[in-house]
């Protein structure tokens, strides 16, 4: 039996004691700390995943180079803004 015992003073004497049973086998305290150790040994393996993601992660907001070899921009042929849609002849 695994448990604790809090002492309750009155005027600096002990005048009674609180008993609290936290595990009725000792068995179960082994089973508790396995457990505790897996789920310690998964979070550091997520922590580590997480910051491996994290730090390779490239958008092209993030990106920024100069080069000597810039595209000429592209023009695209004018299309009305405003105005009637246009339809394609072979519709009536």
């Amino acid at each position: 039996m695994v448990g604790q015992r809090i002492p309750i003073t009155k005027n600096g004497r002990v005048v009674s004691v609180f008993g609290h049973v936290v595990f009725e086998d000792v068995r179960d305290v082994g089973k508790l700390s396995r457990q505790l150790s897996l789920l310690e040994s998964k979070i550091k393996l997520y922590e580590q995943e997480l910051k491996n993601l994290s730090s390779t992660r490239y958008t092209l907001f993030t990106v920024k180079a100069r080069s000597p070899w810039r595209c000429p921009p592209v023009s695209w042929p004018d299309v009305p803004r405003s105005g009637p849609a246009r339809r394609p002849p072979h519709y009536p």
